[in-house]
């Protein structure tokens, strides 16, 4: 009965003090960031090629949205980071399409029109 009450408190001490033995913030803020930088890469390397077809107003807009992401992921707030990220694809998406360098995703629907 004794060692049945003393391998409980143990569990319930060790059910305790695990989530705070196995959460590490500046770890997890690292990984985050990490991710965060890499979801911003692959939009700001198609937008670095597709600068010359952006227009003037879409150019000032990247370089903002760019540096507003990048200050997200370093600074703590990788969800805005990628956010932004994700809307900068959108328009990396929209410039493709309107200078007509890449096919349309579906072309029966194009020809429907």
């Amino acid at each position: 009965m004794i060692l049945r009450r003393w391998l409980l408190g143990a569990g319930l001490a060790g059910a305790l003090a695990a989530p705070a033995l196995a959460c590490d913030a500046e770890e997890m803020n690292r990984e985050l960031a990490a991710v965060c930088e890499a979801a911003l890469a692959e939009p700001a390397a198609l937008l670095a090629g597709l600068h010359g077809h952006a227009t003037g107003a879409e150019r000032a807009l990247i370089d903002r949205a760019l540096a507003a992401a990048s200050h997200a992921c370093a600074a703590g707030d990788p969800g805005e980071g990628a956010a932004e990220a994700a809307r900068l694809a959108r328009l990396a998406g929209r410039i493709e399409a309107r200078a007509g360098l890449a096919p349309p995703i579906w072309p029966e629907r194009q020809a429907a029109r």
